[in-house]
C-alpha cells in the first residue's frame, strides 16, 4: 500500500540519523552485536502506522513484525507499539511494547529466549 510506504519512509527517516548516532552506545553495552545476531530469519517489519503527538519530539508507531527464528525453526510474528522521544536528532527514550507470549512459542521457552537476547 502506497500510504503505508510513504509512512514508512517517513519514519525511517526520522530514526536513520538517531539510529546511527547511537552505534557508539550499542557497541560499549555490547548490545549491538547481541541484536545485530539475534538468531532470526528473513525480519520484515509491514503494516508501519504512525500517530503524531502535540510533542514534535515525541512519536508513536504500531509496526507488525515477522522472521523465522533460526534455532526453532518456527514463525514468529508479532506487533509492537513503539514510543520514541527525540533531541537534537537523537533518541533520548524510546520504549516498546509487545506480547511475551508469541516470542515464547516461536523460541520454544522463556530459556531460549533468554538466551538468545
Amino acid at each position: 500500500m502506497v500510504e503505508d510506504e510513504v509512512i514508512a519512509k517517513h519514519l525511517s527517516a526520522l530514526l536513520t540519523p538517531a539510529i546511527t548516532s547511537q552505534e557508539n552506545y550499542y557497541r560499549q553495552l555490547g548490545l549491538r552485536d547481541r541484536i545485530l545476531n539475534l538468531p532470526l530469519q528473513n525480519l520484515i517489519f509491514t503494516n508501519v502506522r504512525e500517530h503524531q503527538t502535540s510533542n514534535p519530539n515525541v512519536l508513536f508507531a504500531e509496526v507488525h513484525g515477522e522472521a523465522t527464528i533460526v534455532t526453532t525453526g518456527c514463525h514468529y510474528q508479532q506487533d509492537y507499539v513503539m514510543r520514541l522521544e527525540t533531541k537534537d536528532g537523537k533518541i533520548v527514550h524510546y520504549r516498546e511494547y509487545w506480547n511475551p507470549t508469541p516470542a515464547l512459542e516461536a523460541w520454544g521457552s522463556s530459556q531460549n529466549l533468554r538466551q538468545s537476547i
